[in-house]
């Protein structure tokens, strides 16, 4: 979109000078550039630290806690996250 205005502006002839001269243009250009170049990077840094809340940690200790524990176990927790959940409403 900033190519597309600053193209315009370079084209467009304001009392015989372009209303975007050649070093405005340039930086703009750079500017694109730079941003599109670092944007993926930076994105996917952004997603690994801060995308999941951590949800994916929970999840894996959830299954890790599930396989590790005897079907007795397992039960007399659902029983007591029940009574949990229950008094909290």
């Amino acid at each position: 979109m900033g190519l597309i205005f600053a193209g315009i502006g370079a084209q467009l002839i304001l009392d015989g000078r372009p209303v975007v001269d050649a070093g405005v243009y340039a930086a703009a250009v750079f500017m694109v550039v730079a941003i599109t170049m670092e944007t993926p990077p930076l994105l996917l840094w952004a997603l690994r630290r801060f995308g999941d809340h951590g949800q994916r940690r929970s999840a894996e200790l959830t299954l890790r806690n599930t396989v590790n524990r005897s079907p007795t176990q397992a039960r007399s927790e659902e029983v007591r996250s029940c009574r949990t959940s229950s008094s909290r409403d």
